[in-house]
């Protein structure tokens, strides 16, 4: 269990310190909470990046599936070896 700021001052005076070794055991309390603080923050923005990644994934996934759908509809549209697709330019001259 972690101890409040004014708890762990208790212990170092239960514990006689002295007061510059008490002054830094004091500002590494500090740097540990801001420490913990900052991991914490870290992980929830991992925790949201996983989220939005993972709706990603899923819209994805519902995409492939439309595109197949898609491509079921149209058939096979170009692979039948009897037909054939071409795209010409148009030429005037052609044309009279």
């Amino acid at each position: 269990m972690a101890l409040g700021f004014n708890e762990f001052q208790k212990e170092l005076q239960k514990r006689k310190i002295d007061p510059q070794s008490a002054y830094v055991f004091t500002l590494l309390y500090e740097r540990l909470i801001q420490t913990n603080q900052t991991v914490e923050e870290m992980a929830k923005l991992v925790t949201q990046f996983a989220d939005s990644l993972a709706t990603m994934v899923k819209m994805s996934q519902a995409d492939q599936q439309t595109l197949g759908a898609i491509a079921k509809k149209v058939g096979h549209v170009g692979k039948d070896p009897n037909v054939t697709v071409e795209s010409v330019a148009y030429d005037p001259s052609e044309g009279k």
